[in-house]
């Protein structure tokens, strides 16, 4: 039963992070007691999902730790949070902005990017290669 009610936590965490409440699931997280590994993925990837949105230097290293924690899992509802949080972590970098004006074209603003990705989305691969230097 312990380890359920952590889970839940964790959970109730990650409902605050989607919500925006950054503070409530900072505090959330820290009151989780983690003593099993789904409630230590759910854990690592609720933290770096805050911290990927409230821009934290450490969002890299805990979302690596997340990955690491999938290592042998074989159930999608385990790994597809850690998935979205690469991929939003991605997006905000803009990463991705090349793909999804690819499959959308237009639905990616260029202007809001940074270099190289401005540059990669209007084609001109030679200024983003440049930017890559």
């Amino acid at each position: 039963q312990f380890a359920a009610l952590q889970y839940c936590r964790g959970t109730l965490a990650r409902i605050d992070v989607l919500r925006g409440n950054w503070d409530a699931a900072a505090q959330a997280l820290a009151d989780v007691v983690v003593g099993d590994d789904v409630t230590a993925l759910l854990v690592a990837s609720t933290l770096a999902l805050l911290q990927v949105r409230t821009g934290e230097a450490a969002a890299s290293e805990t979302l690596a730790e997340a990955w690491a924690r999938t290592a042998g899992v074989e159930e999608p509802q385990r790994i597809h949070p850690v998935a979205v949080v690469d991929a939003e972590q991605r997006w905000l970098a803009g990463e991705l902005a090349r793909w999804i004006d690819l499959a959308a074209p237009g639905a990616v603003d260029a202007a809001a990017l940074n270099e190289p990705y401005m540059s990669e989305l209007p084609g001109a691969v030679e200024d983003a290669a440049h930017g890559w230097e």
